[in-house]
């Protein structure tokens, strides 16, 4: 057999006649590469290691060899399925508008703040001017809120209003018709105990602090709110029945009248504040 070997790093290249592998018997342990076909078969040799642990040394590099392709074809799968999901990312997160885009988690919870909505915000800063305090909340956006303090409901010519509130979460409804509630009107009343139970009686939306003396309605605007609040004090100082108010079916009667005229509702307001003024 004649070959001529070629170095390469720590093998050498042999070209061989025919395909006869050598036995484990052999000083040089040979390894046939891919195919062996009959002529000029190409098959890899140590140059280095003729001892009897020859093959032995070189089943186990070629075992690392394998191990070390595996891995290689690991690390690139995982290396490419890593870019593209951060690239599918990346694109999501620039479609979609935020105020910061180094942060993904930060940017989702940036965007529910645009999400937020407070039903009747708008009217209401109509008629009160900005809110007092305007509170986002990011993980829990329902439970965002806008609140008006006695002072500045107070200088925007509402003094018989102790507290406003506008919430992004609603309870539906439908009492007198269907609507959701988000605003929440407070006024500070005492009201005698043979009459509280006939006042929250009047309205599933009416709540009373004994404690506090805090009466507050909870409705779709700060209109009806007056109109109910105005009732329910009217109620509170025996000037009307319980009885009498379900029989003539004031409440939902002067509800509509307030959400549909803003007059109206003023004119209920104002008489709301001479009740809740006269009583301080």
């Amino acid at each position: 057999m004649s070959s001529s070997p070629t170095s390469f790093g720590d093998y050498e290249f042999v070209s061989l006649e025919d395909e006869t592998i050598p036995s484990d018997e052999d000083d040089t342990a040979k390894i046939s590469v891919g195919s062996k076909p009959k002529h000029a078969a190409v098959k890899l040799i140590m140059a280095a290691d003729s001892s009897e642990e020859g093959p032995q040394k070189h089943s186990k590099k070629k075992h690392h060899k394998k191990k070390k392709k595996k891995h290689k074809k690991k690390k690139k799968h995982s290396s490419s399925s890593s870019s593209s999901s951060s690239s599918s990312s990346s694109s999501s997160s620039s479609s979609s508008s935020c105020y910061s885009s180094s942060s993904p988690q930060k940017v989702e919870k940036k965007s529910s703040r645009d999400q937020i909505s407070f039903p009747q915000l708008e009217l209401s800063k109509n008629e009160f001017g900005d809110p007092s305090t305007v509170y986002f909340n990011e993980d829990h956006p329902l439970e965002s809120f806008a609140h008006w303090s006695a002072s500045k409901l107070k200088e925007a010519g509402h003094p018989e209003f102790s507290s406003l509130v506008i919430k992004a979460k609603g309870y539906t409804h439908k009492v007198p018709t269907k609507h959701g509630d988000y605003v929440y009107t407070t006024v500070i009343y005492d009201i005698p105990d043979d009459k509280i139970w006939d006042v929250l009686k009047l309205s599933d939306s009416l709540t009373y602090d004994r404690l506090t003396h805090e009466l507050r309605s909870r409705c779709a605007g700060w209109r009806t709110n007056a109109a109910i609040l105005y009732l329910a004090l009217r109620l509170a100082t025996g000037h009307i029945t319980l009885e009498d108010a379900r029989q003539r079916k004031v409440l939902e009667k002067m509800v509509s009248k307030a959400a549909r005229n803003p007059d109206m509702a003023k004119k209920y307001s104002q008489k709301l504040a001479e009740i809740v003024l006269n009583a301080q």
